[in-house]
């Protein structure tokens, strides 16, 4: 039903495509741990707010939460590898982020214009955060990093992440004490 609110997918299906895209009814989706991969546009300009993604999720696709400005909930399943270019752009709905502890890539602008995206926590596991990733992000200034001093400079180091977001990535590790002493 395109006109329904909350929407639990089906078990039966592995991947969600653009089936969401610009749905201007949906405010809550419950994706069961049989889909494995959020398709290019799954959700983009949808007016979805709250996202419980599955077990089992690996990709988010290109743009596939794009637009959704009032996406304030979503969570990341410790399964997800890639969040590809353009996941979250103009989500400005969501400032806070608990990235799964298995994550190895954030693409080039995947959290594009959130301008209102406060918190982050970056597991260990992530290997490449792409070019301009955080662009726009103006009010990122509370970031945790589980590795290592070392670990999160070459993190910073693997994309163009615009200097003003690395910068307050770098003030507030260090504020915190954890640039200072290695923790």
């Amino acid at each position: 039903n395109g006109n329904a609110s909350k929407v639990v997918i089906p078990s039966t299906v592995k991947h969600l495509s653009n089936v969401f895209m610009g749905n201007e009814a949906i405010k809550d989706v419950t994706v069961p741990d049989s889909v494995y991969t959020i398709g290019a546009a799954a959700f983009s300009s949808s007016t979805v707010s709250r996202v419980q993604l599955g077990n089992n999720v690996t990709l988010l696709d290109d743009s596939s939460f794009a637009y959704c400005y009032n996406l304030h909930y979503i969570n990341m399943p410790e399964s997800l590898k890639i969040i590809e270019s353009y996941a979250f752009m103009s989500c400005t709905g969501l400032n806070y982020l608990k990235l799964g502890k298995n994550l190895e890539e954030i693409r080039d602008y995947a959290f594009f214009r959130c301008s209102q995206f406060n918190y982050l926590y970056m597991p260990k596991s992530l290997k490449l955060v792409g070019d301009f990733a955080f662009e726009d992000c103006n009010y990122l200034t509370h970031v945790y990093y589980e590795g290592t001093e070392e670990e999160f400079a070459a993190l910073l180091n693997s994309g163009r992440m615009i200097p003003e977001c690395m910068e307050r990535m770098r003030e507030y590790y260090e504020k915190m004490g954890y640039l200072s002493d290695g923790r």
